[in-house]
Formats: C-alpha cells, structure tokens, sequence
C-alpha cells in the first residue's frame, strides 16, 4: 500500500506525506513524533536539517526549527489540544524512552531526497484506550497540520508568484489516508 500510495502521490503531485501510527507504552505517556533525529540530535544546537521532513521544510515558508518543534510543529498542534508531544515547544527532546522514526519513515521519508514526506506517531495506552474520543481530534490536527504545512505557507518553487501556486502543494491524496486511518 505505502508503494502504491507514495508513487502515485509523487506522480500525480510531485509531493506527500505519510504518517506512520503506532502505539507504545513508555511511562512518559507522550505522544512521540519521529522524524529520523534521535534524542542526541535534537539536543545539539543547530539542528540538523536531515530528517523525513526535509521536503516539506525546503518548501515551506517557515524554519525547520518551527515545523519540527517551535509554533507551527505537529507537536505544538497536539499540545495545544492537551496530548503533550515529544518534539514540541514544550518537550523540546525527550527526557526518556523514545522511538525516533524506524523503518517505513527511513524508507519512504524525504531524508535522503525524494518528495514524501514521513514523520512517525508512536500513541501512548491513553489515546489507544480513548480512541472513540481522541482520534477525530487527532485527525482534525493531522488535517490542519497538513493543511497549513502543504498549503498555506507552501513557497512553490515552480510557481513562486502565481495565486494557484497552492494547487501544487496540496497533496490530494491526504484526505483519502487519514480517512483510512482513522476510520477504516
């Protein structure tokens, strides 16, 4: 599935993102944003700018430093809804456990180039537990995230000036994953 859907994102718009779910139970109890940076690299200062957002940040308006964990990052969006999140303005790294991003966000990520995007959401028991009542809640910040990130601060390189410039950021076939994710 992750084949077919990223090759058809990347060929019907050049750019995309995949969320990569899963669950954990670390005594942290956060939510844990993996983008391929382990604690170590997000402790130094300045950050290195080689993680599975790299497209998205190339191509957007803001510093990766506000899309990885300053005002306009997934975590600030999940705190701000009460699910505290590992990087975040809050939790800048983590003080414990912590998967970084595995496999599937290696592979598909825009790390190493490429134009998908890939950031891993390891879920604590209580959203797990929850789910009936956090996952719309979840997927309404997924969707504002992408929202923002892909279009509203998008700086298209193709199309710097013109006011359709946001047609190319949108990656179309979000809306069709976070419905499978969410409530498939």
């Amino acid at each position: 599935a992750v084949v077919s859907t990223q090759s058809t994102g990347s060929r019907v718009m050049g750019r995309g993102i995949l969320f990569d779910i899963h669950g954990q139970s670390h005594p942290e109890r956060l939510i844990e944003l993996g983008y391929r940076l382990t604690t170590e690299q997000l402790q130094t200062l300045p950050l290195s700018h080689d993680s599975t957002i790299r497209s998205a940040v190339m191509h957007s308006k803001h510093s990766f430093e506000s899309i990885l964990r300053g005002a306009q990052s997934l975590g600030a969006r999940l705190s701000r809804e009460g699910y505290t999140s590992v990087p975040s303005p809050a939790v800048r790294w983590p003080r414990g456990s912590y998967f970084h991003g595995g496999y599937t966000v290696q592979r598909w990520g825009s790390q190493r180039g490429g134009t998908i995007d890939a950031i891993q959401m390891e879920m604590p028991l209580k959203i797990r537990k929850n789910y009936a009542s956090d996952g719309p809640v979840i997927a309404s910040v997924l969707a504002d995230f992408i929202t923002d990130l892909y279009i509203l601060n998008c700086r298209s390189p193709l199309m710097p000036n013109s006011e359709n410039r946001r047609l190319e950021c949108i990656p179309k076939f979000f809306w069709q994953l976070v419905h499978r994710l969410f409530y498939v």
